[in-house]
C-alpha cells in the first residue's frame, strides 16, 4: 500500500506499510513508518518518520515520533500527546528571536541566542 494512490506525484520515499498511501500529487516527500504520511494527498517537501506520522496537506515540514502531526506548513514536529519525546521545562529568558515548533503536541517557541 506504499504509495498506492500515486498519479501525478513524484520524487517521493514511502518505506513502510501504508506510507503516502493516499498521496496523488505530492512530491518530494519522504515517509518512513507504517501509516506515515498516509491521509493527505497534495502536500510537498515534508519528512517524516514514525508510525502515524501526518501533515494535514500542509508543505515543507519534518515530523517525528509516533503519532506526530504538523498543524502548519514548515514545521518541525517532536513528538504527540499520547508518545511524548522528552520533557520540557519551563525557564525565564529573553530573546528576541524564536523557533516555533510543536513538542509533545504542544506548540512551543525556542529562544534562540
Amino acid at each position: 500500500g506504499a504509495s498506492f494512490s500515486q498519479t501525478t506525484a513524484d520524487r517521493n520515499v514511502a518505506i513502510g506499510q501504508s506510507a503516502l498511501e493516499s498521496n496523488i500529487s505530492g512530491s518530494r516527500n519522504t515517509a518512513v513508518g507504517q501509516s506515515a504520511l498516509n491521509t493527505g494527498t497534495t502536500a510537498n517537501d515534508n519528512s517524516a518518520l514514525g508510525y502515524a506520522t501526518s501533515h494535514g496537506n500542509f508543505n515543507g515540514s519534518v515530523i517525528l515520533g509516533s503519532g506526530a502531526v504538523a498543524t502548519a506548513s514548515n514545521q518541525f514536529v517532536v513528538g504527540s500527546s499520547g508518545v511524548n519525546a522528552g520533557s520540557v521545562v519551563a525557564e525565564v529568558n529573553a530573546s528576541a528571536n524564536v523557533w516555533n515548533v510543536r513538542i509533545n503536541g504542544v506548540a512551543r517557541k525556542i529562544l534562540l541566542a
